[in-house]
């Protein structure tokens, strides 16, 4: 069993991620009841922004203005979603309760890490769980998978929505940056942007498919990813792996 310090920023770090986790599953039981709790909403939020900020400061000190800082940033995916989880607690005043599902998967991960390594102890039976522990730690790329649909899919489909009723446009702009990074950054993001363009390309009419490809077109320019021709399903490939 590892030493646990709890004075120490990586125990902040673990205490984050418990608050993101339960905060975020108690929440969205409060929706499936229909009894929905702003208090456990902000909650999770908050425990993310401890657990990503100490994790930015970790590798890249003291915040600092300098060009060479904030270009760190931006190609830091921790920093995304610090970002994304500061923007849904402070600044945006609609409430998005997918949008808790990826950061409550990804602190379950970091809550099974940190408990199977730092506070178990060595007894057999304790050996027992750390296996199962483990076993559940091994489904990281499913769950990563998950992830990506629910961010794809799911999020974007509630905010685009927004621009119905209530209209709000900020949200969905900010989240579309966001998404942008994911993309270049994460092999399952772009799997699950490929996946939904396969099942849109083959439902849509052939006379509505040409305007599709040109729409298709200007989303890769604008992720500046370069296109293939082919009219087929997926929409860009990448090489590069999360």
């Amino acid at each position: 069993m590892a030493s646990l310090d709890v004075k120490s920023l990586h125990f902040a770090w673990f205490g984050g991620h418990v608050l993101t986790l339960l905060g975020g599953t108690l929440f969205i039981l409060s929706q499936l009841f229909l009894h929905p709790s702003t208090k456990l909403y902000y909650l999770t939020y908050l425990g993310a922004i401890i657990s990503y900020a100490i994790v930015i400061y970790q590798s890249y000190g003291i915040p600092s203005p300098n060009s060479n800082y904030m270009h760190q940033l931006l190609l830091d995916e921790n920093a995304h979603y610090l970002f994304l989880a500061s923007f849904w607690l402070l600044f945006s005043s609609q409430q998005v309760s997918v949008a808790v599902i990826p950061f409550a998967t990804y602190s379950a991960f970091h809550v099974i890490s940190y408990a199977r390594s730092h506070l178990l102890g060595g007894t057999e039976q304790n050996k027992d769980l750390q296996v199962k522990m483990k076993s559940w730690t091994d489904m990281y790329g499913g769950a990563m998978r998950f992830v990506a649909i629910i961010e794809v899919v799911a999020i974007t489909g509630r905010l685009v929505l927004s621009l119905i009723y209530p209209f709000r446009v900020t949200p969905l702009l900010v989240y579309c940056f966001f998404l942008r990074f994911r993309y270049l950054s994460s092999s399952y993001t772009r799997q699950a942007f490929r996946d939904v363009d396969q099942k849109l390309f083959s439902l849509l009419p052939p006379s509505v498919k040409p305007t599709y490809n040109s729409f298709r077109s200007m989303l890769n320019h604008l992720v500046n990813v370069p296109t293939n021709n082919t009219p087929a399903s997926a929409s860009t490939s990448s090489s590069s792996a999360q």
